[in-house]
């Protein structure tokens, strides 16, 4: 059963938003996280969960969560967020137009290629098409992420900027990406 997540969803969004992103810390975060592995997860989990609330409670007509719901358990196997914001690629267009972003796409291991991500995609396209007036969705994912690459590539999106491993801040100081972004 496909439909739009809500408030009603939140402890289950959250349970699998945690499962589908557990590797998401980085930096001073990873480092958190080895030496204060249950403190880190648990803030982690607040964090994780507010953010969907704030999301969830902005009663946006431009935002939307679309969800996945087990026929039989009722219990929710997939997630994908819907929003507005400055598309940054291509690089030409500036100052950046609001676009359709498709963002947090979470599948549960046991639902996984069986057409269910494919099909979450396809709905937030019609909403962003029919509902919102535009012809567009954009959408980033990390490099080392091929599965999601295979996915979004046989649903007909294309690369338009992959993110440099290394790039200038202001001061002249450098960082370094261990996981660039490829924008579709």
């Amino acid at each position: 059963v496909y439909r739009e997540g809500g408030m009603e969803d939140l402890d289950e969004l959250t349970e699998l938003s945690l499962d589908a992103f557990p590797d998401d810390a980085v930096g001073v975060d990873w480092i958190r996280q080895k030496v204060d592995g249950k403190a880190f997860r648990e803030q982690h989990r607040m964090d994780v969960r507010g953010g969907l609330e704030r999301r969830l409670s902005q009663e946006s007509a431009r935002y939307a969560i679309m969800v996945a719901q087990d026929a039989e358990t009722r219990g929710l196997v997939a997630m994908v967020e819907l929003g507005l914001l400055p598309c940054p690629v291509p690089m030409s267009r500036r100052p950046p137009p609001d676009q359709p972003y498709l963002v947090n796409l979470a599948v549960r291991p046991v639902w996984r290629r069986l057409g269910v991500g494919g099909e979450l995609v396809r709905l937030c396209e019609t909403k962003a098409v029919d509902s919102w007036g535009y012809s567009e969705v954009f959408l980033h994912v990390k490099q080392r992420n091929k599965a999601a690459q295979m996915l979004y590539r046989k649903l007909g999106y294309v690369t338009e900027w992959r993110e440099p491993l290394w790039y200038k801040l202001k001061g002249g100081a450098q960082r370094i990406r261990s996981n660039p972004r490829l924008f579709m």
